[in-house]
């Protein structure tokens, strides 16, 4: 009754969860679009400043998830937001439903005794912060990804437990390899998993001389390293892929087999850089979940008087993972627990206690912190089936009832929501996929209004512009809708304004009757960047950057004594030094 409570708790959070995944929906289109044509991508038909055609190598990217796709595609034609919304419940409470199994059906050491509190316990201290995480942030389980993270864990659990042998279920791992390369290509952290166990297992064997055992397990092993290529992409992929992530350990060069370079994608940097650069607080509980799983395996070592190579070379690989990459934070936070529990077992019960009140103590501090930012996120609240009000939902309703022409310059974040709209009547400028580099330099420069951004896109034939005005990542005002603003919406019109959503068209180009009769003046579009603004600092008062924008709309308000005094007190920054200079120059 207790696992059913905390599972249960767990699955009514993420059904009250309204679908929030950005990449949600070009996914949705991209597997509607296969099963409608049968066959694979060579071009891209939903952006139109993607090469023609795609690259091999894009190409791949396009594969790497295509049965992901279609299972998404088809829990939407069956159940629509609903059976989305039930979709991503089952991946996030199933891996942490399939660890308290693996844990429950094995019986704790006879000298221990059984304490069935404390992994119960343990798997919650675990699953929440992970459900914070993953309902906050771009690592969420509306996506193909959501896929790997239970075939991963189910891989641990096929590898064995304490190292022991493996028995017949080593040929489960084959079929689960093919399944998971098909799936998502998170099936290449698979491929680590299984080079770990080897070198491990093959090293426990020589050291202990049971050379008879070695065969069975690297038998298994092989079979499923050669059925992760029964996929669209071969090995080229997995090649690519972890050639480029051996490159952050080692000098190596080519990882042409990739879709894109990771290093340049937010989602591939390491962790700590997340510290560094942008603050977020969750990354030192991450840090230390992982340094504690670590020390934990260590001390079982310890207390048994030796290691197991197996174990600890899949510890390190997920470490690795963690470290290097934030991706990999969520395949650290659901595989690691199991062989913290592992580790647990084997010391006595006040050690247990120890362990288990440590990880207590860090979800408390994750916990208050995350209150202090995010009132409202342990909450249960109604289920949801629908997606989140974020989304520019009614921008579309009007673009499709006004019939505005394209082109179109769009938020990056919605790019997938606007492909699953709006194709094909309209194309996006960009998307989560990230097709081609230059596009990504083109969308900044554009959206940062740097040198040329007007040329551009008017080489581009740009003829409406749909954007945030106010960034709700970093709450600083749209660079671009300062520009226009400066510019006295001479050459760009707003014609759609509603919250943080602002539709901007060509003065004179194929909308320019809309232009004349339905454009809004730029006192309307300040006060609705003050309004937004305030409604931010309810929530984060004293944001430095919500703070510059409210003072960049007090001035274009007329306001300029209250925007002379704020920006006085700010620290110094381009924007906020350029309108000082404008208050001072009268």
């Amino acid at each position: 009754m207790l696992a059913l409570g905390v599972f249960g708790y767990l699955a009514l959070l993420s059904l009250g969860r309204p679908l929030s995944d950005p990449d949600l929906f070009w996914h949705l289109k991209q597997g509607q679009w296969m099963l409608q044509h049968r066959a694979f991508m060579t071009e891209d038909p939903f952006a139109y400043p993607s090469p023609r055609p795609l690259s091999e190598a894009q190409q791949r990217g396009l594969r790497s998830q295509w049965l992901g796709q279609v299972l998404l595609y088809g829990t939407y034609a069956v159940g629509g937001y609903p059976g989305l919304v039930l979709l991503r419940t089952l991946l996030l409470v199933g891996p942490f439903l399939l660890l308290y199994v693996l844990f429950a059906a094995r019986r704790a050491p006879p000298e221990l005794g059984e304490d069935p509190w404390w992994p119960l316990a343990v798997l919650a201290v675990l699953a929440l912060p992970l459900f914070l995480l993953v309902s906050s942030s771009f690592y969420t389980f509306e996506r193909p990804q959501a896929l790997s993270f239970l075939l991963a864990l189910a891989l641990v659990a096929l590898l064995g437990s304490q190292g022991g042998p493996l028995g017949r279920r080593v040929f489960l791992i084959p079929p689960l390899m093919a399944l998971w390369s098909n799936l998502h290509g998170g099936y290449v952290f698979g491929v680590v998993l299984l080079g770990a166990f080897a070198l491990g297992w093959a090293l426990q064997c020589i050291l202990r001389g049971a050379f008879s055992a070695l065969w069975r397990p690297l038998l298994g092993v092989a079979l499923g390293l050669l059925a992760s290529g029964l996929n669209p992409n071969g090995f080229a992929l997995a090649w690519g892929v972890l050639w480029q992530w051996g490159g952050r350990f080692l000098p190596l060069r080519d990882g042409s087999g990739a879709p894109y370079d990771i290093g340049e994608v937010l989602e591939y940097r390491p962790l700590l850089s997340f510290m560094a650069e942008f603050r977020y607080f969750w990354v030192p509980f991450m840090v230390a979940f992982m340094v504690v799983v670590a020390l934990l395996v260590l001390a079982k070592y310890a207390y048994r008087g030796r290691p197991e190579p197996p174990e600890a070379f899949m510890v390190a690989a997920f470490l690795a993972l963690g470290f290097s990459m934030a991706r990999g934070v969520s395949f650290a936070l659901l595989g690691l627990p199991l062989f913290a529990l592992r580790a647990l077992r084997w010391q006595h019960r006040l050690m247990r206690a120890f362990w288990a009140g440590l990880l207590v103590v860090l979800l408390v501090w994750i916990g208050v912190l995350w209150q202090q930012r995010a009132p409202g996120d342990l909450r249960i609240k109604r289920p949801s089936m629908g997606v989140n009000t974020l989304y520019p939902e009614a921008a579309v309703q009007f673009i499709l009832q006004e019939g505005i022409e394209g082109p179109m310059f769009n938020e990056l974040r919605w790019g997938g929501y606007l492909i699953w709209r709006l194709w094909p009547q309209e194309r996006v400028f960009i998307d989560g996929r990230l097709i081609e580099p230059a596009v990504v330099d083109a969308y900044l420069r554009v959206l940062r209004a740097r040198p040329g951004w007007q040329e551009l896109l008017r080489a581009l034939g740009v003829n409406f512009l749909l954007i945030q005005t106010i960034s709700r990542e970093n709450g600083l005002v749209a660079p671009l809708v300062v520009r226009l603003l400066e510019q006295g919406l001479r050459d760009w019109k707003l014609l759609y304004l509603r919250g943080n959503v602002a539709l901007f068209v060509r003065a004179k180009g194929p909308n320019q009757l809309l232009a004349d009769t339905r454009s809004v003046p730029g006192q309307v579009l300040a006060a609705a960047l003050l309004q937004e603004v305030e409604d931010m600092l309810r929530v984060f008062p004293g944001h430095a950057n919500a703070l510059l924008s409210r003072a960049v709309a007090l001035y274009w308000l007329g306001r300029h004594q209250e925007a002379k005094d704020l920006l006085q007190r700010l620290p110094p920054s381009g924007l906020r030094d350029r309108y000082l200079r404008l208050l001072q120059g009268g």
